[in-house]
């Protein structure tokens, strides 16, 4: 099979499977053209039959992807039908025989979605399979236009050229510029959007129509040169049905000869008649996508490798679980969904999950930063100062009474130190507040998609998880004030940190100094309780939200599935939106998996060398050889080739010398040892003689 024809056809296959996907973009041509260019001549003139809508105002109102492709002759629609060529849409399941139905459906599809005078960027795909053509994609989109006409928008100029760019600016495009060279080139809208998406000019290749009603005495030349303005690819000149021969039904097979004819024989374009005409344009650009999809290749391949691991990545989240309609086996997808959740939670809190985000904190670093903030808060406490001296001396004389004391009486440095302590209750309580908080919204808002995607069980475990963690969160809170409450009820002098504030005072102590001391007092201690609540906190909080929880959790989430047991049937009710995302993801991996198996394929597809593209289309664009610098080039590589061979033949000689004189020497060598041989024979002989004398 022609490796040229087989990889176009197989690029088509795997476009056809990824026709809305935008993130699989494949290489094309793209044509541009102004609405009274000529485009759609130009289309139905490489397809080889009338099959596109016509009339006076805007026809084409929506992307229209013609892929072309060449069939067998053994082709069963020819044995069975005897049919021969025929279309297919890609939303309907019709084989269209009559191309005049084609022109219809075209216009229904596209009235289907998008209203008169509007256009469209749904695209339409149209499949022609044919005996007598060449693998090819093309998209024809709606012509560009300078002014409104009839009901047409303001907006609708805009609206084509956006559509048009949206089409021809991605890099994987070949555009097929269109354009009338009866008018003034300059400002050809196929060149104006081409210059602005391609300004290199690299892969634009111009088509000029029109040339047959140009004004006597003028050509084109200087277009297809490039001297006006240059392409990399190239201009080619053809000539479409005139007007009055689409009338009469004049066939485009006709068409085409008399433009061979008309190309051949023109006193200006005589010279490149070989480079003229829609056959030659048809070959050109199977070429240029031959070899536009072979530089494509290894970035489909690498992108549909991507796509996969990603979708595996979605449908690993989503969960694999399919449902049987029997009590035990939801029973044990229940409990397995309550197991993988559990542990879920675990890693999230603890950080330990393989993909961590680096734009926001997230699980255990929440509570972590929390209990953080709350032993800052803590250490900027000193309740102590919150008291006068007054109020001090105050306290002191109520504990003293009637009967006066040389040193600071220890009942009021003891009341002090309680009220001190009570302060630390209020944000030790916010603090595990704070941390319940975030562990209810990590249950919430959790991305464990298995479970999501059954949302009644989900409603259900994430109830459980709340009201146990919440029962946690208050034995919590009890401990935490019960240490409280123990440091209040006994105030322990003894500390280490407490011993240099015991020495006495001096007997001329006075009541201001009482004062003072009893407030460095009472700060010491604060200081020393301080840190132990704080680190009760903390110790309390990891303790009871995150160690001992998950000991328990599964067990409580077992408990409560089991005592449900009935309502699992209600429970697991897959979500209709999540189950449309699992049925998409596993209907993209088939043919992603198509795709690739496809690729394979090619690799063993053997690609011609550059020689024989070359010959290859050479054959097909024509068979002339009636240029004659045609001839001298092909006289010159003869006369150079005659030129070549004499030096292989030389060596070729000295080659076979070589062999003659080392098959000499061979022989040389036999000879001796035969001599050799014979010379023993004689010596045995003499031996038997002389034993029988």
């Amino acid at each position: 099979m022609d490796p040229f024809q087989d990889l176009i056809s197989i690029t088509q296959k795997i476009h056809f499977d990824f026709l809305n996907d935008e993130n699989i973009d494949f290489p094309k041509i793209v044509v541009v053209g102004g609405q009274s260019s000529g485009k759609s001549s130009v289309l139905e003139s490489i397809v080889g039959r009338d099959f596109l809508p016509r009339g006076i105002n805007m026809v084409t109102r929506r992307p229209l992807s013609i892929h072309l492709q060449k069939v067998a002759v053994n082709c069963p629609l020819f044995y069975e039908k005897e049919v021969k060529e025929w279309a297919v849409f890609a939303h309907s399941d019709k084989i269209f025989i009559d191309f005049e139905e084609v022109k219809k459906e075209i216009e229904e599809a596209t009235n289907r979605v998008a209203e008169p005078g509007m256009v469209s960027d749904l695209p339409l795909e149209l499949h022609f399979f044919m005996q007598n053509t060449v693998n090819l994609t093309l998209v024809d989109l709606p012509g560009l236009i300078e002014v409104p006409v009839g009901n047409q928008p303001e907006s609708i100029v805009m609206d084509i050229e956006n559509l048009v760019k949206k089409y021809v600016e991605k890099e994987n495009t070949l555009i097929l510029a269109v354009s009338a060279v009866n008018e003034d080139f300059a400002r050809s809208h196929a060149m104006k959007i081409a210059r602005q998406v391609d300004p290199q000019r690299k892969r634009t290749i111009g088509v000029l129509t029109k040339l047959d009603i140009m004004d006597k005495g003028q050509n084109a030349m200087n277009i297809i040169s490039g001297d006006l303005i240059h392409l990399d690819l190239g201009y080619i000149p053809v000539k479409n049905r005139s007007q009055e021969q689409i009338k009469k039904n004049i066939p485009i097979s006709q068409a085409l000869e008399e433009e061979e004819t008309y190309f051949s024989e023109h006193k200006d374009y005589k010279v490149i008649a070989d480079k003229c005409g829609v056959r030659h344009l048809s070959f050109r650009l199977s070429e240029l996508l031959f070899q536009h999809i072979k530089e494509y290749l290894p970035k489909l391949r690498i992108k549909i490798v991507t796509i996969l691991k990603e979708n595996d990545e979605k449908l690993k989240k989503l969960g694999l679980d399919n449902i049987v309609e029997n009590s035990m086996s939801r029973s044990y997808l229940a409990l397995n969904l309550a197991e993988k959740f559990s542990l879920y939670l675990h890693d999230i809190i603890w950080g330990s999950r393989e993909t961590l985000s680096m734009n926001n904190l997230t699980g255990g670093s929440i509570l972590r930063v929390e209990i953080e903030k709350f032993q800052k808060e803590v250490n900027k406490l000193n309740p102590i100062e919150k008291y006068t001296d007054k109020q001090i001396q105050t306290i002191i004389n109520n504990t003293l009474q009637i009967a006066p004391s040389l040193f600071v009486p220890q009942a009021a440095f003891e009341q002090l130190a309680r009220e001190c302590i009570k302060e630390l209750k209020k944000p030790s309580e916010c603090c595990i507040d704070q941390i319940y908080n975030h562990v209810v919204e990590i249950i919430t808002n959790h991305n464990f998609y298995r479970i999501k995607r059954y949302p009644p069980f989900n409603d259900f475990i994430v109830k459980i998880c709340t009201k146990f963690f919440g029962e946690k969160i208050q034995e919590c809170k009890d401990f935490v004030e019960k240490m409280i409450d123990i440091e209040m009820a006994y105030i322990f002098i003894e500390h280490p940190q407490m011993k240099k504030f015991q020495s006495k005072p001096q007997k001329d102590e006075k009541p201001k100094n009482q004062v003072q001391t009893l407030r460095n007092l009472t700060n010491q201690y604060f200081q020393i309780i301080r840190k132990k609540i704080s680190d009760t906190v903390s110790k309390s909080a990891i303790q009871f939200i995150i160690l001992s929880p998950f000991d328990d959790l599964f067990s409580i989430l077992h408990k409560n599935i089991d005592e449900n047991s009935k309502k699992l049937k209600n429970l697991l009710k897959e979500d209709k939106k999540t189950l449309k995302i699992h049925q998409e993801l596993l209907e993209m991996n088939s043919k992603l998996l198509n795709a690739r198996n496809i690729l394979k394929s090619i690799s063993q597809i053997n690609f011609l060398s550059q020689q024989k593209t070359e010959t290859h289309f050479s054959q097909n664009d024509s068979n002339d050889n009636s240029d004659p610098e045609k001839k001298k080039t092909t006289s010159k590589t003869k006369t150079t080739s005659k030129k070549t061979t004499p030096k292989k033949t030389t060596t070729n000689k000295n080659k076979n010398k070589n062999n003659n004189n080392n098959n000499k020497n061979k022989d040389n060598k036999n000879k001796n040892k035969n001599k050799d041989n014979k010379n023993k024979d004689n010596k045995n002989k003499d031996n038997k003689k002389g034993n029988l004398n």
